[in-house]
């Protein structure tokens, strides 16, 4: 999984399908290392199968980072469907902009107007960050140029049963952290938060 995260982020994995399998036990370990920013998005399609990926506490400490996001950047026709994160999340370093579990950001663009999806998708656990911290998406935005009617990202039938902390002043968000176009809020379909 490790491996997977780091390729991703270098590779974007456009037009492939990843498939997991099984459930995967991180056994207290994470599953993304310190310094996550890279310059590529995922624009493939992640099928988690109803699995889960659990037990897992990513800690960064160090490195300008996405907050140990399991993607750094959704691009335009990412697909993630069907995957259970249960664990927790902590960032110490002062360096990073957002702790998220599941995309540092999420964007849709002109060239390719489909807004990257998260289906099914949902999490258990905490969050925590001295800045902004959030469950699915840090960043929400749309490329200049992009149709309108096109939103940034679609999170359809996801839920979040998790505690999300922050230091004073600090942005906290529920689902999403910052969402930088009017058509973000149409993108939220049949989205339900766990009470």
């Amino acid at each position: 999984l490790l491996q997977f995260t780091e390729t991703g982020r270098d590779y974007g994995y456009g037009g492939s399908t990843i498939i997991i399998q099984n459930d995967i036990d991180c056994e207290g370990g994470g599953f993304a290392a310190g310094d996550l920013r890279k310059p590529l998005s995922f624009r493939g399609t992640f099928k988690g199968k109803g699995n889960r990926i659990f037990n897992f506490r990513n800690i960064v400490s160090e490195g300008d980072s996405y907050g140990a996001a399991l993607f750094d950047t959704l691009g335009p026709g990412a697909v993630v469907r069907d995957i259970t994160l249960e664990g927790d999340i902590y960032v110490e370093s002062a360096a990073c902009q957002k702790a998220v579990a599941f995309a540092g950001n999420a964007f849709s663009e002109n060239i390719n107007p489909v807004a990257p999806l998260i289906d099914n998708c949902h999490f258990t656990g905490s969050i925590s960050n001295i800045y902004g911290a959030a469950v699915f998406v840090g960043n929400a935005y749309r490329g200049a140029y992009t149709p309108d009617g096109v939103p940034s990202v679609i999170l359809s039938n996801c839920t979040a049963n998790a505690t999300v902390f922050t230091a004073t002043d600090a942005v906290a968000g529920g689902l999403m952290l910052n969402v930088v176009d009017a058509f973000a809020t149409d993108a939220l379909e049949h989205l339900v938060e766990a009470p």
